[in-house]
């Protein structure tokens, strides 16, 4: 569907693709952008080096995550390594081999991220308690080993992403809070305040409590 009407693009592969409405809003639609690029690109012919080295841009997460969906879904077979990847991809790529395979390492492990994320962001914005939250899902579940260099380079592991998830899911990057609002937040989703001071700091180097 070549469309580059955002919204109709999003309503589209949410009827063809249920899963992605775990996504946030803002996510969803760079994640629709991209997967419509590359199935328009192979619907026309092209080949999965034009994909590869046109259209999937190198370190950046919702692109590498595309490239893993796209080649599941097209081969109905659960991608578990790169060189199953490799095997999909056909031998016709113009990146050298070690670094097709470096790539599509980083794209699995992307892939893998993604999804635990999406799961934790959706417990979030369901209210779900945090203890249940940190009880109930493992990175191991998902593909991903209990610690991680992410996309950007950086140290990640499940608590990581949890509070990632805490930071968008409550909305902390949108406005300022009194600390008295995250306790009044940390005590309804039963979270330490410990916690829940992590999440709202995510992207900040100082904390940035309202002052009124």
């Amino acid at each position: 569907m070549k469309n580059h009407d955002s919204e109709r693009l999003v309503t589209f592969y949410k009827k063809t693709l249920p899963s992605i409405e775990l996504k946030e809003e803002s996510d969803l639609k760079v994640y629709v952008k991209v997967r419509d690029d590359i199935e328009c690109a192979l619907n026309e012919g092209k080949s999965w080096d034009h994909v590869i080295t046109k259209i999937v841009r190198q370190g950046v997460q919702p692109d590498q995550e595309v490239l893993i969906d796209v080649i599941e879904h097209r081969y109905k077979k659960k991608v578990k390594n790169a060189a199953q990847a490799l095997k999909y991809l056909g031998a016709n790529i113009s990146l050298d081999s070690d670094k097709l395979k470096q790539f599509l390492d980083r794209c699995l492990l992307s892939n893998r991220e993604a999804k635990f994320y999406d799961i934790l962001y959706r417990a979030i914005k369901n209210g779900e308690k945090y203890n249940l939250i940190l009880n109930s899902y493992n990175s191991s579940d998902f593909g991903l080993p209990e610690n991680w260099i992410n996309v950007y380079g950086n140290q990640t592991d499940k608590n990581s992403l949890i509070k990632m998830a805490m930071h968008y899911g409550l909305e902390f990057c949108d406005k300022g809070f009194k600390e008295s609002e995250l306790n009044a937040i940390a005590e309804r989703i039963e979270a330490p305040l410990s916690v829940m001071l992590e999440a709202y700091d995510y992207y900040s180097v100082k904390r940035r409590f309202k002052t009124k």
